[in-house]
């Protein structure tokens, strides 16, 4: 007796779950979008991947440091967006077999990264190219690459951008404009 006392008690709650009927004059914010999208996922992760294969790629022998996936994104009325995070070049970090960076080692690590801006600059522009080329963005509308850029705590960032962004209108674009990226300093 006291199983099947215990068995309707753990299902008393059950009988309280009654659903709620939906309002006839119940709206809802956004409607079902039923026209197919002008730029798919697929699109966007294709192309992300080949950004990030293009700056992996760049240099065997001092490569770019891509610290994230570069992430596409469309929004309608608008254009395209890619975003990543990297450092021009591979930043030694403190270890314990590297306790410390010398003043001078710190200072090379600058000057790379500083003579490394210009190549990043043509990568973007070259992604830019790119995905106007390959997305089915209107004309009128953006497409937007955009670099975050990463620094250990010891670096002396002075000079060196914390962002950079290269964009236009696809039209701009592939008209062969000559784009320049706009820098926002740390």
């Amino acid at each position: 007796m006291r199983p099947v006392l215990a068995i309707l008690l753990a299902l008393a709650p059950l009988s309280a779950q009654v659903a709620r009927p939906v309002s006839a004059n119940a709206r809802v914010s956004g409607g079902i979008e039923t026209a197919p999208p002008r730029v798919t996922l697929t699109s966007l992760a294709g192309l992300a991947r080949g950004f990030d294969r293009s700056f992996r790629m760049f240099a065997v022998t001092d490569p770019i440091d891509v610290l994230g996936n570069t992430r596409g994104i469309y929004l309608d009325g608008f254009g395209a967006v890619f975003t990543t995070e990297l450092s021009p070049v591979f930043t030694p970090g403190l270890s314990p077999f590297q306790p410390n960076i010398s003043q001078q080692d710190k200072e090379k690590v600058r000057q790379r990264k500083l003579a490394r801006l210009p190549v990043v600059e043509r990568l973007m522009n070259s992604m830019l190219q790119s995905a106007a080329k390959d997305l089915a963005v209107p004309d009128d509308q953006q497409i937007v690459v955009a670099v975050n850029f990463v620094y250990l705590p010891y670096e002396d960032t002075t000079g060196l951008p914390g962002q950079m962004v290269v964009k236009g209108t696809r039209h701009a674009i592939l008209s062969g404009a000559q784009i320049a990226a706009m820098v926002t300093n740390q």
